[in-house]
């Protein structure tokens, strides 16, 4: 269990620091419609991500599938770097991220549930609690360290990081 919340929250923290630094390089004083678009399409995995799980990963166990998706995330961030200067393409590999949020989204509750399966109520409660602070500060904290950071740092070691 102690694997599962060092995961989450390790997630949690890299996810709200990259939001913040795609954010960060797509928002322009000039024209906000790059910023809004890749807004817009963050929330469209929402709608097809369950259809994407039942089609293709409906076999996998909440693990295999959370790895499959830090492995995703780990080449779309690589390729951020590479790219991030062009707007059109880091708008998305924005979308493409955002795929991969949601499946790790579920992928993590499906871990999470098959780490509680045999387990009492009064376990599955503590580690419930435990989980959801542990991520919710980690994942205000990701945005806060990048914050920071960037300040000091180019954009592009920061997604490499």
């Amino acid at each position: 269990m102690n694997n599962y919340l060092i995961i989450t929250a390790l997630y949690r923290f890299i996810c709200g620091g990259l939001i913040l630094a795609i954010n960060w390089e797509l928002a322009s004083p000039e024209s906000t419609s790059d910023l809004a678009i890749s807004t817009i399409l963050s929330f469209v995995p929402a709608i097809f991500t369950p259809f994407l799980i039942n089609l293709f990963f409906k076999n996998y166990s909440g693990s295999n599938l959370t790895k499959l998706s830090f492995l995703g995330i780990f080449f779309i961030v690589i390729a951020i770097t590479m790219l991030y200067q062009n707007t059109l393409l880091l708008i998305l590999l924005n979308f493409a991220l955002w795929i991969v949020f949601f499946l790790l989204e579920t992928s993590l509750k499906l871990w999470f549930s098959e780490l509680v399966e045999n387990k009492n109520e009064e376990f599955i409660n503590k580690y419930s609690s435990l989980s959801m602070t542990v991520n919710q500060a980690a994942l205000m904290i990701g945005p806060l360290f990048i914050a920071v950071i960037m300040k000091f740092i180019a954009l592009f070691w920061i997604f490499l990081i």
